[in-house]
């Protein structure tokens, strides 16, 4: 799977793999679990071998295998692409603003570095920002508002669409901030050019430390899993 995340696997063999099937294995270890009969259990059978399983907070778990490290590194990442783009940040607005000006005679275009001044008054994005942002994300995937994003802030209800609760945890400018900044990788390395998966591939190569550390599964296919989201709102 590292392989074919990375792009080293030929595209044509990758095609030919979809037509014809898995190859049978070259080297198969058979352990003796797998070598017993079948033997349907009850749903809570798991908590007779894990009595624990669902006892205590959740969060332990996800930050063993999304260390806090992880978050840091994500968060620095993220600061240098904003950092990096700044010059494409002014000159955007003050662009827009010019000819606006031209237009309207009454309106008065910022300076160059006015905006530069207003778009660096923006806090630095914090690791605990970011579990937020993530959290959000994920709610929004599983309870999405199909009209706009911004329905997830309202503070009443509009007909069928009950009210908002995501300003009890980030404002919608800091989410979108976050979004617009949020990366994980240097653009400017050289390896962004040859790897398909180099966007991401902190958070892969982390993932995969964490569970080789505690699961070693047997052979299996691998299936990606997307967590669905509308329009621009993670694009990194």
């Amino acid at each position: 799977m590292e392989s074919i995340a990375s792009g080293i696997v030929p595209g044509n063999f990758l095609k030919e793999m979809g037509v014809n099937g898995w190859s049978e294995l070259a080297l198969h270890t058979p352990y003796d679990y797998l070598q017993e009969p079948f033997h349907p259990r009850s749903a809570g059978s798991v908590q007779e071998d894990y009595p624990h399983l669902y006892s205590g907070h959740s969060g332990s778990v996800l930050f063993y295998y999304l260390q806090p490290q992880l978050w840091e590194d994500i968060t620095a990442e993220s600061t240098d692409y904003f950092l990096a783009s700044i010059d494409e940040r002014v000159e955007g607005p003050h662009a827009k603003q010019v000819a606006r000006e031209s237009k309207h005679r009454e309106y008065k275009a910022k300076s160059r570095e006015a905006i530069r001044e207003d778009v660096l008054k923006a806090p630095p994005i914090e690791s605990r920002e970011l579990c937020v942002f993530i959290g959000l994300v994920i709610a929004r995937s599983i309870v999405p508002f199909k009209e706009k994003l911004a329905n997830h802030w309202k503070t009443r209800e509009e007909g069928a669409i009950p009210r908002g609760c995501f300003g009890r945890f980030m404002t919608r400018d800091r989410l979108m901030y976050i979004s617009r900044n949020l990366h994980f990788s240097p653009n400017d390395d050289p390896a962004a050019k040859k790897e398909r998966a180099w966007k991401a591939r902190p958070v892969i190569d982390a993932l995969q430390e964490r569970f080789a550390a505690v699961f070693t599964p047997t052979a299996a296919a691998g299936l990606r899993r997307c967590a669905p989201h509308r329009g621009s709102l993670v694009d990194s």
